[in-house]
């Protein structure tokens, strides 16, 4: 099925292509018209979602919560995966507060590693035929959360912190093909399906396979290290788990990241405020500083339900479609819009367009047309899950709820086209 506009019907989404980098100097393809004249290629040895894009299962024994996830004290390539030096420095020492009186960011000695992503052109929205490949940066994202364990399964807090990881075009493609092997070494041709807590991860008793986690640990870990981190974001939540605090850090020019779209000088921390209703948002303002996004690009207005409401037919209407272009990798990317909008676009959609305008946000034409070549239907769609509130992880959990936003589906879609197109090596 492909999805025309934002009405929440299945919750099968639609993905676009954007930007990577070509490991064949010379050859060019057009992959939105390429997809149009051939057959599908879904064969095994190609990547799918789940390969690109992997959500470790919360444990259900202690022993599994132990050994199962790597830590940012964990050895990595050339010391800690995220050592406490860089970490004081990004966000404050241990203990560093901020107005309010809440943490600045996540205390560092309860994060485990929840989630890897790859990424073989960050931050890139040209077409693959425009590309330059040699200024693609390759990267690996690692998610990290504060995880307990309660006696009978892991449980995450409701923060988030995301360290990313300069590799080689090299590095990238060995680690891409790793996944592929290792999925097609356990589950053969079966295909893995859409986002969702990685199924080769679990046993059947639904614990962690810890076998097959500790490749994906050892794979990480020979990939990240002091030397290769190259930047740091985070979310924590602060007003009795009402508001979510963004901010981030530029490892190479040891200063905070300045956030797209904020007005100068106040532009290296923004905050979503749900209000204190539960189940709805009314916080106003609802985002601090508020974005300078021109209008095309700016949801803002839906983010409280009464400034939706003042904004007029029209107004929501050009909302959800910034909405629309926000979850799209080839129009926007983490340079372009800031945090808040981003994170927020999924709880906006559940609390404000579908409870209160439902009809306007199911008219609003759709953007995203997906490469079929590299994925088909099934891999994404967004899988149903139980109301967790105001839900600002695009790919993580809320307390034991796995929370993958369609921005999250967009991304791993595109990224499985460009390295099926580019980067694997030409024979398949």
């Amino acid at each position: 099925m492909r999805l025309a506009s934002l009405k929440l019907v299945g919750a099968v989404v639609a993905v676009a292509t954007a930007g990577a980098c070509s490991a064949t100097p010379g050859a060019e393809h057009d992959i939105a018209g390429a997809a149009q004249t051939q057959a599908p290629d879904l064969r095994p040895d190609l990547a799918q979602v789940n390969d690109v894009s992997l959500l470790l299962p919360l444990a259900r024994s202690r022993a599994a919560f132990d050994r199962g996830y790597l830590a940012p004290a964990s050895p990595g390539r050339g010391g800690a995966l995220l050592g406490e030096a860089i970490y004081a420095r990004a966000f404050g020492a241990p203990g560093t507060l901020q107005i309010g009186g809440t943490p600045a960011a996540p205390s560092l000695a309860g994060l485990k590693l929840v989630a890897v992503r790859f990424d073989p052109c960050f931050a890139e929205t040209r077409a693959l035929r425009e590309i330059d490949e040699a200024a693609c940066k390759n990267q690996m994202r690692l998610v990290f959360q504060t995880l307990t364990f309660d006696g009978n399964r892991a449980k995450a807090a409701d923060d988030a912190v995301h360290a990313f990881y300069a590799l080689t075009r090299d590095e990238l493609a060995r680690a891409v093909q790793t996944m592929i092997e290792l999925r097609v070494r356990i589950a053969g041709d079966r295909r893995l399906g859409a986002l969702a807590p990685h199924p080769l991860l679990t046993t059947t008793s639904g614990d962690l396979d810890l076998g097959v986690v500790e490749e994906v640990n050892r794979l990480v870990a020979s990939l990240a290290g002091p030397s290769n981190l190259v930047q740091l974001t985070q979310f924590a939540p602060s007003g009795l788990d009402t508001t979510w605090n963004f901010s981030g850090f530029d490892v190479a020019a040891d200063t905070p990241l300045v956030i797209p779209t904020l007005p100068a000088g106040d532009d290296t921390h923004v905050a979503f405020f749900a209000g204190f209703t539960p189940g709805e948002l009314d916080g106003d303002p609802a985002f601090v500083p508020a974005s300078r996004a021109p209008a095309a690009d700016n949801m803002q207005s839906l983010g409280n339900r009464m400034t939706a409401r003042a904004a007029g037919q029209a107004g929501r209407r050009a909302s959800f479609a910034a909405m629309l272009r926000i979850e799209d990798p080839g129009v926007h990317t983490p340079n372009t819009i800031d945090c808040a909008s981003c994170h927020a676009v999924d709880p906006v959609r559940q609390l404000v367009g579908a409870r209160h305008f439902a009809e306007e946000m199911s008219v609003v034409p759709g953007a995203f047309q997906p490469d079929p070549r590299w994925v088909p239907d099934a891999d994404v769609a967004q899988l149903p899950r139980p109301d967790a509130g105001v839900n600002v992880h695009m790919f993580s959990y809320k307390g034991t709820t796995p929370s993958i936003h369609r921005r999250t589906i967009h991304e791993s879609a595109a990224v499985v086209a460009h390295v099926n197109a580019r980067v694997l090596p030409r024979e398949r």
